[in-house]
């Protein structure tokens, strides 16, 4: 656990994140500030291949909630290593290696690391989505966010909700 000017990382957990907007009508200029929720949730990469491809849509919204901290990321090693494999195959998402890196970068610095200290596999039919589960067991209450949930079915044993990218974004509560 890291230390920081609050306590141990793992004893922050925040509720709201509080967003400023700055609002102005003719000569008056006013702060208007937003409490969002926060949402913890373990992403899929078929979610961020969307918000790559498409501006329109939950997947680039949610990426837009990641960008302000309304919406934490929870990633693994391997995770990330997957997001980074995936999303540099030529012709994937319309962007050249260096603009992936940054985007790697900011999400990274956007995303809660989680440490897996034990395997629940195999629980799923495919090897990578029980990397994703694991994560959100380590994580605790904490959502996996994908286009394909019924490659989940099953994760409801181990208290994981699965969500769309559309359902996360209607989520009214915070997952943490």
């Amino acid at each position: 656990m890291r230390e920081t000017g609050y306590g141990r990382e793992d004893e922050i957990s925040p509720v709201f994140c509080l967003l400023y907007s700055v609002c102005t009508c003719r000569h008056l200029t006013i702060l208007v500030s937003f409490v969002i929720p926060i949402m913890w949730a373990v992403i899929d990469t078929n979610v961020w291949v969307a918000a790559l491809r498409s501006r329109r849509g939950a997947a680039f919204e949610l990426l837009k909630r990641v960008r302000v901290g309304a919406v934490v990321p929870v990633v693994t090693v391997a995770l990330f290593l997957e997001y980074e494999e995936v999303l540099k195959r030529p012709a994937m998402v319309p962007l050249d290696a260096e603009l992936v890196d940054r985007f790697l970068d900011l999400l990274l610095s956007r995303s809660a690391t989680q440490k897996i200290f034990y395997t629940w596999r195999p629980v799923l039919g495919d090897a990578d989505d029980d990397m994703l589960l694991e994560a959100a067991v380590a994580a605790g209450n904490c959502v996996i966010c994908t286009f394909n949930t019924r490659h989940f079915r099953g994760s409801e044993k181990f208290g994981v909700t699965v969500l769309t990218p559309h359902e996360l974004l209607e989520r009214p509560n915070p997952s943490r």
